[in-house]
């Protein structure tokens, strides 16, 4: 059966995964080269971990286990008699000596000289456990004579011989993770995560548990993304109940060992203002830099999401919207719901057919147990909200058969389609859509996630009012983000390119074919010619012809006379900012920018062949923007001076846009001449909109404009 309560016993077979965090605590022990953190929040494993850490080292390294619960409330003095007490009890066999007991305060580290020098062993442990329960002041005190003791191990080598860890969450973030903190500069710390899919797999197979199947794990993830407690009392109660959707409700009525816990944590330090916020999904970039941000993540209710925070879990971000009174998100809902589901198997066969890829085919169908458990959860937290019987009759697809809502497009971009006159821009939402096989998240980071990670970067580099003020310009109201970009490569300076590439050029073999979709959609319009101001080889990845694909880095004369000429005959990606394989001469800062895009009409730029070349494709052809927002301020400058030339003769020019994003969108697509057209959602419904425009372009035109 499951465990709910207390530390896992070092040898339980309910102690799944987390071998690499394990070999790290090892790595820990054998050098003593930092003081040691695991952080997490509330029944995340952090002490289940020592314990399981400490007993693989016992055969070569004596560890003592400390926890402070015994005194809680204690000042230095009692603390340090504590902590003497327990590595006398635990390590005294390993001793050659028993030392005498501290006389106060400061006297612990002249005990940890006498220890080291006792000991028979070559090195020496300490972990520390459940410090929340000593004062603020306490611990810092802890702290600071912990950091000492590291410090002075090239002055008195016997006290090299230690190696200190420390587990916690939100108690730890002014003694050992803010940057005020007299741990911070000597801290590793391992951030423990949720458990990985198959890890909860095991989990649920070591567990036993009567009338739960192994096969339930997505779903069961679905609710609670691997958080170890959660999952182990939702599945729990799963089986006692026979449903996870009614498991997941009954927890959020009645649990009180975490989620009440957690929300508490919140409220007590001040932060229910901005998890308010992150649960009500504004974009709220996630960096350990911004203190809120880091102690969300240390009370365990907070996930990095491609550079952006999201509630950890389905359970903590139900539990808070109830607490809070925020409305949740309206999902996808009845066909809609099944559609996707059904979208998503249907890919996974095709896959299967073509390919013989039977990992495919499962993801799709574990994708499919996905949306289900979702729908089901919606329907079990808020029964008022239940579909139309119609919605509930039951889903049924039929393997082959392929039913796509009608839709109508501008007779003016049918015609251009079909005349081959339409030339996809694709932008970055095209390559965010691509995924890493290992674990589902998104190869590429969005735009303010890559200057966030420059920040962080300028931070490891001990250039702090530089990154403080690249966090600065990202945190406006309207983020100015060329700024951003452009002090961080300023300060990174030769660093700045490699940051890039480790950033934007992962490995081929580590994409997910099926993320693919959109890109390969892309290229089935029919255009020998792709325009994209992506950096990345999305596009090459997903090209039907890759042995006969060409890529043009921002200019490449002799391919811009072809194309000026209507002379293409294979397939080409024009990258008009280049690419990260020529990462010297990308177009993604200030001073890039004024290279290619003019900043006055009497200014003459690097790439003058270029810009003329994409006026002229502006004004002869139709555009049709993929995944671009059309906020970047100069290429919007370039549509307006097209337009403005040739007295509203160009183009017309067009913009995929999901339906909640049309109102922020009007106005920019208004000032630059861009027509909307609207699709329901990212995923499939952007690839059944685009697989419709393509079948579109076989028909003949006729009768009255669509419009």
């Amino acid at each position: 059966m499951f465990h709910l309560h207390g530390p896992l016993d070092p040898d339980s077979p309910l102690f799944v995964g987390r071998q690499e965090e394990l070999n790290r605590i090892e790595g820990w022990l054998r050098r003593g080269d930092a003081v040691g953190a695991v952080l997490g929040g509330r029944q995340n494993g952090k002490t289940s971990m020592l314990l399981r850490a400490r007993e693989r080292a016992r055969p070569w390294q004596p560890i003592a286990f400390v926890d402070f619960q015994a005194v809680a409330g204690a000042d230095p003095a009692t603390c340090a008699r504590h902590l003497a007490e327990q590595i006398i009890d635990q390590l005294g066999g390993a001793l050659i000596a028993v030392p005498p007991l501290p006389g106060g305060a400061g006297g612990l580290q002249a005990f940890f000289r006498v220890v080291a020098s006792a000991a028979q062993a070559p090195r020496i442990g300490l972990f520390l456990d459940e410090l929340g329960v000593l004062p603020e002041e306490t611990r810092r005190w802890l702290g600071s004579a912990l950091r000492a003791s590291f410090n002075l191990r090239l002055v008195h080598r016997e006290l090299g011989r230690w190696t200190f860890v420390l587990a916690g969450g939100i108690e730890l973030c002014d003694m050992a993770v803010h940057r005020n903190s007299p741990l911070r500069n000597v801290l590793d710390e391992i951030y423990l995560g949720d458990l990985s899919e198959a890890a909860v797999t095991a989990l649920i197979a070591a567990a036993a548990a009567p009338g739960l199947p192994v096969s339930c794990t997505a779903e069961l993830c679905a609710f609670t993304a691997g958080h170890p407690y959660l999952t182990q009392a939702l599945a729990q109660e799963a089986a006692r109940v026979g449903s996870l959707a009614a498991g997941a409700a009954t927890l959020l009525r009645v649990e009180t060992h975490n989620l009440s816990h957690v929300l508490q944590a919140i409220d007590r330090e001040g932060l229910e203002p901005v998890f308010r916020r992150i649960v009500a999904q504004e974009p709220i970039p996630f960096t350990r830099l911004d203190d809120d941000v880091a102690r969300l993540e240390l009370i365990g209710v907070l996930r990095d999401e491609h550079g952006l925070c999201r509630p950890r879990n389905a359970l903590y971000a139900a539990a808070a919207r109830r607490r809070y009174g925020v409305s949740a998100p309206e999902p996808a809902r009845g066909p809609q719901r099944r559609f996707q589901a059904g979208q998503a198997l249907l890919t996974g066969v095709s896959a299967h057919i073509v390919r013989g890829d039977f990992d495919d085919l499962s993801a799709a169908k574990r994708e499919v147990r996905v949306l289900e458990a979702e729908d089901n959860f919606v329907n079990a937290l808020a029964p008022e909200r239940t579909a139309p019987a119609y919605e509930r009759s039951g889903f049924v697809l039929h393997v082959g058969a392929r039913a796509e809502a009608p839709m109508n497009f501008p007779r003016s971009l049918l015609e251009a389609l079909r005349n081959k006159k339409l030339v996809p821009f694709v932008g970055a939402g095209v390559a965010m859509a691509a995924r890493r096989a290992s674990d589902g998240k998104s190869l590429f980071p969005s735009w303010p996630a890559l200057l966030a990670a420059a920040a962080v970067r300028l931070e490891e580099e001990g250039r702090h009012k530089n990154a403080a003020l690249v966090n600065a310009l990202l945190s406006l109201d309207t983020p100015r983000l060329l700024d951003a970009a452009q002090e961080a490569k300023r300060a990174l300076g030769p660093t700045w390119n490699r940051f890039l590439v480790e950033q934007l050029n992962p490995d081929a073999k580590d994409v997910q074919q099926a993320s693919l979709e959109l890109a390969r959609l892309v290229w089935e319009l029919g255009s020998q010619l792709v325009i994209t101001t992506n950096y990345d080889a999305v596009l090459r990845w997903a090209c039907p012809d890759p042995l006969n694909l060409r890529e043009w880095i921002i200019e490449t004369p002799s391919g811009l006379v072809e194309l000026l000429q209507g002379a293409l005959q294979r397939p080409t990606v024009w990258h008009l900012h280049g690419t990260i394989h020529h990462v010297d001469d990308i177009i993604l800062t200030p001073d890039g920018y004024t290279t290619l895009y003019p900043p006055s009409p009497t200014v003459e730029v690097r790439y003058k062949a270029a810009l003329e070349s994409l006026r002229t494709q502006m004004a002869g052809r139709t555009l049709l923007f993929v995944g671009f927002s059309l906020e970047d301020r100069a290429f919007g400058d370039q549509l307006r001076w097209v337009s403005h030339a040739f007295r509203g003769a160009a183009g017309p020019h067009f913009a995929l846009v999901r339906s909640e994003d049309r109102k922020a969108f009007e106005q920019r697509a208004a000032e630059l001449h861009v027509e909307i057209i609207e699709f329901e959602a990212f995923g499939e419904p952007l690839h059944a909109q685009l697989r419709t425009l393509a079948a579109a372009a076989a028909a003949p035109v006729g009768g009255p404009d669509p419009r």
